[in-house]
């Protein structure tokens, strides 16, 4: 039995923004978030997704919207919850504020793995991820498949970076790779960076006029081009429930600047490059140690860690991912590390089986 195929001429039809917005602590991305989610609404109501204990709320003076506040645990059921809320709610803009606590944060993606690692009885993170990835994946299908427009901020893993001008060397905070899952950004219609300075850098878009843009305190009119290309083609949409439209308020007026000439692809490249290991990475740079050898291991303190409970050797296996994920060690520091957690492991194993004691 054969399957028919049947190709058709492409058009472009209208369709609904993605827009994600990464960068590190106090580069704009809120504010940002807010500028984008107020052109795309064009008048219309914008439901805000708050994880960041009111922050979006800081900014109600200049924008309009409606905000609630999430409180842990930040699972991706919890935001896919709050999302499809938004749309029975009828609101036109979702701003999610910020898409890092379902990963990282309190009750996200990365607990419930160690989680149901712990629930294992031979203990194995790989193998927990298939209770989480589905959930997240949900939470993903969630924002994709939205009736609304959906902007998401996301924090991005923060490196210091040391610069020489005119003789004098200063320390500068540069934001990397997004902290969600790795290639949560292939997910985005568009994708911009955002340094301290409050400059972003497109570094994704399918609509090509925006690609590689760089603008510094980006306002309405930096955005309003690509919802223009939005509301192009032929209407294939379904809208969200109509709902009384609020007159925004004037947002404040940033200071014009020229726009910089776009990066180069290198460039792109190095200043959105993760220079930080993932879980897998981790995993699979772990040493392979005999039990005799991982009973050698001891803390600051020199207490062996096989001298320890079941549940205290868990907690150091937690603060050991934790140290090797945020990744400010040295070479030397990081072996240690990874030789400490790879013991850690096998000692709790050994544990819970019954093989120590």
């Amino acid at each position: 039995m054969s399957t028919k195929f049947q190709f058709k001429k492409a058009t472009k039809k209208q369709v609904k923004a993605r827009i994600a917005i990464a960068g590190p602590s106090g580069s704009g991305k809120t504010y940002t978030g807010l500028v984008a989610a107020t052109a795309l609404a064009q008048g219309g109501q914008i439901a805000v997704i708050d994880t960041e204990r009111g922050s979006a709320s800081l900014y109600s003076d200049y924008f309009e919207f409606d905000v609630l506040e999430l409180e842990p645990p930040f699972s991706p059921q919890v935001y896919k919850q709050a999302i499809r809320a938004a749309e029975d709610a009828g609101y036109g803009v979702i701003l999610i504020d910020s898409l890092s606590h379902a990963w990282e944060g309190e009750g996200g993606a990365l607990d419930l793995a160690d989680e149901a690692t712990a629930r294992q009885r031979t203990p194995n993170s790989y193998t927990a991820w298939r209770e989480v990835t589905p959930l997240h994946r949900e939470m993903v299908d969630a924002i994709l498949q939205s009736k609304a427009h959906v902007v998401a901020t996301m924090r991005s893993k923060t490196e210091y970076a040391i610069e020489n001008t005119d003789g004098k060397t200063n320390i500068r905070k540069v934001g990397m790779a997004p902290i969600q899952r790795a290639g949560m950004e292939y997910e985005f219609t568009v994708v911009g960076d955002m340094d301290v300075d409050n400059k972003i850098v497109i570094s994704k878009s399918r609509f090509a006029p925006l690609q590689g843009k760089v603008q510094a305190k980006p306002d309405v009119n930096f955005f309003k081009p690509f919802v223009d290309w939005l509301n192009s083609g032929d209407a294939d949409v379904e809208a969200p429930k109509p709902t009384q439209k609020q007159a925004p308020k004037q947002a404040p007026q940033r200071p014009s600047a020229k726009p910089e000439a776009p990066l180069t692809p290198a460039e792109l490249s190095a200043a959105v490059q993760d220079t930080r290991s993932t879980r897998e990475q981790i995993q699979a740079e772990l040493p392979e140690l005999t039990l005799e050898e991982a009973c050698k291991a001891t803390d600051s303190n020199g207490k062996p860690y096989m001298n320890n409970t079941a549940r205290v050797v868990e907690k150091i296996v937690s603060a050991l991912w934790k140290q090797l994920l945020e990744n400010h060690l040295e070479a030397d520091e990081r072996a240690e590390a990874l030789t400490k957690l790879a013991s850690a492991i096998v000692i709790l194993k050994a544990k819970q089986d019954g093989s120590l004691s």
